[in-house]
């Protein structure tokens, strides 16, 4: 499910988590749905039997363009995309330190 447009087409949505759930009779899954950035979209997620993701979630290539305002695909500004910068590595220990602190799991 590559972006919340999924939870717009209900028939498109239903198609991959059928899938998921065949699948989970093997072992546990875990089910990531991206750019939830409002409540309606988890609580339309959960009325299709799906549940909130019990980590965060880092996406590196996003966190490193917005951190430092400068679009990795863009020749004038790309070079200044440096994910080992000081100010992207603080916000990950921060995530990292606020998972810890309410014993919530941090992927990378």
């Amino acid at each position: 499910m590559r972006s919340t447009r999924g939870l717009r087409n209900l028939t498109l949505f239903k198609t991959p988590w059928r899938a998921i759930l065949r699948v989970s009779a093997f072992g546990n899954v875990r089910i990531l749905f991206p750019r939830l950035c409002t409540l309606p979209k988890p609580r339309q997620g959960k009325s299709i039997r799906a549940g909130a993701m019990d980590f965060f979630s880092i996406g590196t290539n996003d966190l490193v363009q917005y951190t430092l305002a400068a679009d990795r695909t863009k020749e004038e500004v790309g070079d200044l995309c440096n994910p080992d910068d000081s100010a992207v590595l603080r916000l990950i220990d921060r995530m990292v330190q606020a998972g810890q602190k309410h014993g919530v799991g941090v992927n990378v």
